[in-house]
Parts: structure tokens; C-alpha cells; sequence
């Protein structure tokens, strides 16, 4: 058989009728691995003339650490949300006897589908990819032959990555019945590109959500189309909303970043939070039970989405018989301030609950 008809790992799992991850390890020779399981398979790659890659992992299961990766602009002291995922992954990975690889990624390298040195190295037995979204660069994953787990990225509906995400619909359904509750019906929302995993699902729920409970949804007061859902895009998205003419008497905003920006520019403009104007945030940030008025925000729980990423590449290197793409996700809950709520000026409430769902 010719080098250029040798099959790929692909397609030796569709023959054999297990994952890639599974294959990977069966001709790495792992001990997790049932002994039938990688009999059939180095079997299927005998018969069929398969030659790995020469960079392919050796030994994985030999490997005792966990690759973690994170899109560099995300890397700075005082990011809260990324790297409060990766510390808890690390600190589980430790707890089992493991150690963690971390590494990050310029943009320009993931616009571009270019995979760091370490996806192709035998320093690590599998791969935790953070908050990263870019397709060109997911479609590059696959090409990867240790088990990638994609925690708090990767595109809606894509069924080829285990995924650990937090339940950003549930969230939003939890701040939009808390709005209309307190008499609300015109609500605003700001975010950031419907590119991203989190803020697609935040707007659909505000999407149907405002239908259902609101009983009204208005998309001229629907502002989503800022890259980095920051302080500064904060500032201009909440402007560009007042600037529409359009009524509303609350704010959603899709991260407590973009919830600061907002109530710098309301205030500018002489209008009392919640008294005017109710604005709440998303991700529960440490600065917001400290801003003034505390920000009603959804808390998002970093610790469990890195312990369960490291609970998904444990499932996945230990269970040959897991054929599919795992998806686990982990709950929010509302925590209420004086930002939505006039009441809780000196104190906050839990709305809803946490946990996995």
C-alpha cells in the first residue's frame, strides 16, 4: 500500500468503531485500555498499513501531565475568569498525581490554525484547550492525536470535542425572570460577538426569554457586536443604546466588564442605578460586590468547570468504551445587589441555584 493510501487515525476509529482518542492509545500501547479493544485495533492498523505520524504521542498513558492552553490576550495578572478555570484544574490535576503543562497561544496563531509545539509532544498524554473560539483554529484540533478538551469555547452544535461548559442559558433566564419581577418589561442587552459559545447562548435565552416572561422582545435594544466585551466596549455599547431613543428601564450586560463600563456612562448621563435605570452583569467578578451600587451578576463557577475539564480528561483516557464527544455543563446561579434591587443596599441574595447540570 502507498504512503499516500495509508489511512488516517480517522479512519482507523470509524473501522474499529471507537473514538480517535481511543486509537491513539491503543497503538501507544496504554494500560487503560482494554486488551481486546487494542488487539483489534493494532490488528485493524497492521492489516491496513498504518504508519503514525513520526511526531505522534508515544506513550500517553506513560505521560503523568495535562496540557492546558489559553489565548495569550487572556494571560495578565488580574484576569479573573480564565485563569481562575486553569488554577482549579490544576489544583485537581495535583490531587490525582498530576501535573499540568501550561502554555498560551498568540491570536495571530490561532486565526491562522497554527498548533503550539506541545500538541505534538510527548510531554503531555492530553490537551485542555481554555476559552479559545476562532473555527479556523477548532477545525486544526482535530487533526490532533491526544484527547482535547475544550472548556468554556469551541462553536455551538460542534459535537467533535469533549466540552465542558457553564449553563449561560440558564443564567440569562435567571436574570431575565428577576427583571420582570421587579416590574420590568423594557430591557436592554449588550455583549459581545455572537462568535463565542457563552455570549450565543446568553442571547438566545434573552432572546426567548424576553418573549415568554417579558412578554415582548425589542432588537433594537439588542447591542452585540463588540469583540471584547470589556470596560471601554461597555461604555460604547451602553452610549450607542441611549444614543437609539429607544425606552428601557434595565440593562443587561453579558460580563460584569462591560456592566462597569455602563454604569460610568449612565451616571454621566445623571441617571440613578437602580432608581433609573437596573443593570445587571455576568460572570460575578470579585470587584462586583464592591462597585457602587453592587452589581446584581450571574456567577459563573471557574472552580467546577477546571475540576470537572480535569474529571472529562479522566472519563475520557480511562474508558475505551466512550465513543462519543462529552458535554458537560455546569450550572449558575443569580447572585441579587442594589444594582437591580433598591431593598439590598447592604446585602445580596441568591436567586436560583448552582451546581451540574
Amino acid at each position: 500500500m502507498s504512503q499516500r493510501s495509508r489511512p488516517s487515525i480517522a479512519a482507523l476509529a470509524d473501522l474499529a468503531g471507537v473514538s480517535k482518542s481511543t486509537v491513539s492509545l491503543a497503538l501507544s500501547d496504554a494500560e487503560n485500555i482494554g486488551a481486546e479493544t487494542r488487539e483489534k485495533i493494532r490488528r485493524l492498523a497492521a492489516d491496513l498499513g498504518y504508519q503514525p505520524p513520526r511526531n505522534r504521542l508515544k506513550s500517553p498513558a506513560k505521560s503523568r501531565a495535562i496540557g492546558v492552553l489559553l489565548d495569550r490576550e487572556f494571560d495578565w495578572t488580574g484576569e479573573q475568569f480564565f485563569t481562575r478555570i486553569i488554577r482549579s484544574l490544576q489544583n485537581a490535576a495535583e490531587q490525582d498525581g498530576l501535573h499540568t503543562v501550561f502554555t498560551t497561544i498568540k491570536r495571530e496563531a490561532i486565526e491562522a490554525g497554527e498548533l503550539p509545539e506541545i500538541f505534538n509532544r510527548d510531554l503531555v498524554h492530553s490537551m485542555v484547550v481554555v476559552g479559545i473560539t476562532h473555527p479556523v483554529f477548532i477545525d486544526a484540533l482535530r487533526l490532533c492525536a491526544k484527547p482535547v478538551v475544550l472548556v468554556s469555547g469551541g462553536s455551538q452544535g460542534d459535537t467533535g470535542f469533549d466540552c465542558v461548559l457553564n449553563d449561560d442559558f440558564q443564567g440569562m433566564e435567571q436574570v431575565i425572570r428577576h427583571l420582570v419581577g421587579l416590574g420590568h418589561r423594557e430591557i436592554g442587552l449588550i455583549g459581545g460577538r455572537l462568535d463565542h459559545v457563552s455570549n450565543l447562548e446568553r442571547y438566545r435565552a434573552f432572546r426567548i426569554f424576553m418573549d415568554e416572561v417579558a412578554g415582548v422582545y425589542n432588537p433594537v435594544l439588542v447591542h452585540v457586536k463588540y469583540p471584547d466585551a470589556s470596560i471601554t466596549d461597555g461604555r460604547n455599547a451602553c452610549t450607542a443604546l441611549l444614543k437609539s431613543g429607544e425606552k428601557f428601564t434595565a440593562l443587561v450586560c453579558m460580563t460584569d466588564d462591560m456592566a462597569y463600563g455602563a454604569f460610568e456612562v449612565l451616571k454621566q448621563r445623571g441617571l440613578r442605578i437602580p432608581g433609573d435605570m437596573a443593570v445587571a452583569g455576568f460572570n460575578d467578578l470579585s470587584l462586583s460586590a464592591h462597585t457602587v451600587p453592587p452589581l446584581t451578576s450571574v456567577q459563573v463557577c471557574c472552580e467546577e468547570l477546571g475540576a470537572a475539564a480535569h474529571q472529562v480528561v479522566r472519563t475520557r483516557l480511562g474508558s475505551a468504551d466512550i465513543k462519543h464527544a462529552m458535554r458537560l455543563m455546569v450550572g449558575t446561579r443569580l447572585v441579587v445587589r442594589n444594582s437591580t434591587d433598591p431593598k439590598l443596599s447592604h446585602a445580596a441574595r441568591i436567586a436560583g441555584t448552582a451546581g451540574a447540570s
